[in-house]
C-alpha cells in the first residue's frame, strides 16, 4: 500500500483482490480527495480569542479552502502579513533571540492543523479595534481577513471623594427628628 502517488483534488483509487491463481477475489472502489494549496481564508471566531487587555495572548483561528472549496490538509504552511500596531507572537520571540538585521523580510508564518484551522497567536495588546491580516496564496490569489479585538470587561473598583455639608437647609426646626433617626 505504499507509493500511490496522489494529484491535488479528486484521486479515484480501484483495488482488486486477487488469489493465488489470479481470479479476482474482491473489488474495493475509493475516492479520495487530497486538498490543493489554500485560495481562501476565514476568521473562525469559536476558537478565537480576540481579547486586548494587555495579559491576555489573543489568538485568531483562520480555516483555509483550496481552490474546489475543500478544507486544506493538515501541516500546509504559508506566510501573512498584519496591521499595525499588533504584531505576531513568533515575530515578536524571533526579534528578541536575533539580532534586528533582517528582522523587514520576515515575515510571520501559519501552519494548518485539524478541520483546516491555523491559529495565529498575537503579541499581547491592550490597543482594541480591527486587526487585519493579509495572505498571499501563490501568485493569483491575495485575501485579506479581519476581525476585532474587544477589552476584557472586569470588575471595577470606584474610589471617589467627596465634601458635603449636611442639614444646612433640612435640620431647622427638626434637629430631634433627625436624632432620632440616627
Amino acid at each position: 500500500w505504499q507509493g500511490i502517488h496522489l494529484r491535488d483534488g479528486r484521486n479515484e483509487l480501484e483495488f482488486i483482490v486477487r488469489d493465488i491463481s489470479n481470479n479476482e477475489v474482491k473489488r474495493f472502489n475509493k475516492v479520495l480527495y487530497y486538498s490543493g494549496s489554500p485560495v481562501k481564508a476565514e476568521i473562525v471566531e469559536q476558537f478565537s480569542r480576540l481579547i486586548a487587555d494587555g495579559v491576555t495572548v489573543p489568538k485568531l483561528a483562520v480555516r483555509f479552502y483550496d481552490q474546489e472549496g475543500q478544507l486544506v490538509r493538515s501541516g500546509t504552511t504559508g506566510q501573512f502579513t498584519i496591521s499595525e500596531p499588533y504584531i505576531a507572537k513568533e515575530f515578536a520571540e524571533a526579534a528578541q533571540k536575533e539580532s534586528l538585521v533582517g528582522l523587514d523580510r520576515l515575515k510571520p508564518q501559519y501552519t494548518v492543523g485539524e478541520h483546516g484551522i491555523a491559529l495565529i497567536e498575537l503579541q499581547p495588546t491592550t490597543q482594541t479595534g480591527e486587526i487585519k491580516l493579509n495572505f498571499i496564496f501563490g501568485a493569483k490569489f491575495e485575501q485579506t481577513v479581519s476581525a476585532w479585538l474587544l477589552p476584557d470587561f472586569r470588575n471595577w473598583i470606584v474610589v471617589g471623594l467627596a465634601d458635603a455639608t449636611m442639614g444646612s437647609n433640612t435640620l431647622t426646626g427638626n434637629s430631634l427628628a433627625a436624632q432620632n433617626d440616627g
